[in-house]
């Protein structure tokens, strides 16, 4: 006789999570960083991460934008980005004080050092 037992454990708490970065005084946005949009990895052209952002104002959603952010294998070059909202013919360097850069990058434990106006 062969017996069949279910196992039933609680239902987790698989929800995702917008978690405020920082609000855009020129814009008058609030940027929200979707936590279970955050990869990482490493490339033919050294690390990188992806993430979706929501941008809110007055409560309403206006958009959602993925970032994409990479460094190159040389040590000596710093971070770019490329948005969805870009034209995907070029990256740009990310400029201090990105707090969605600084964010992921603590998020990530990955480190950085600031030079000049960007970083590195």
């Amino acid at each position: 006789m062969i017996a069949t037992f279910f196992i039933c454990w609680p239902a987790s708490n698989c929800d995702a999570t917008d978690i405020w970065v920082y609000h855009s005084s020129y814009e008058d946005i609030d940027v929200f960083l979707m936590d279970d949009t955050l990869i990482h990895g490493i490339n033919e052209n050294g690390r990188y991460f992806k993430v979706t952002v929501k941008e809110v104002r007055n409560g309403k959603l206006l958009r959602t934008v993925m970032w994409e952010y990479e460094k190159s294998k040389y040590a000596s070059d710093p971070w770019r980005y490329e948005t969805s909202t870009m034209t995907h013919d070029h990256t740009c360097i990310v400029h201090v004080y990105d707090y969605l850069f600084e964010y992921c990058m603590n998020w990530l434990g990955w480190n950085y050092t600031i030079r000049e106006f960007w970083y590195i």
